[in-house]
């Protein structure tokens, strides 16, 4: 018959989900929710958003009504390969009129 200690064995249970858990939290904070303004873009690599001289590539999100207008997309920026900014957009809507005419004057 095998004898169990029931002690180590919670302490190993405890050990191994406060290491799953910790594991989780600096995956979830790579990723920073963000909110970015700027002109949606159709390319041949997929959707980008030019906010003034920044260029963010997007995944996810139905963006095709959007394209060539300001919006506002929200969602966890991340870095990608070669240190480009990728949005993982889990929201996206038309910039209101204030936000696309102050997106016009600082384009002066």
């Amino acid at each position: 018959m095998i004898k169990v200690n029931w002690k180590k064995m919670l302490v190993c249970v405890l050990t191994v989900a406060f290491m799953v858990t910790m594991t989780a939290a600096t995956v979830m904070a790579a990723e920073k929710a963000s909110t970015v303004t700027g002109v949606l873009e159709k390319t041949d690599a997929g959707y980008v958003l030019k906010a003034g001289k920044k260029v963010y590539m997007l995944e996810g999100g139905e963006l095709d009504k959007l394209v060539g207008k300001k919006v506002m997309l929200k969602g966890a920026m991340k870095k990608g390969e070669k240190g480009a900014m990728i949005l993982s957009v889990t929201s996206a809507k038309e910039a209101p009129a204030k936000v696309a005419k102050k997106m016009v004057k600082k384009a002066k």
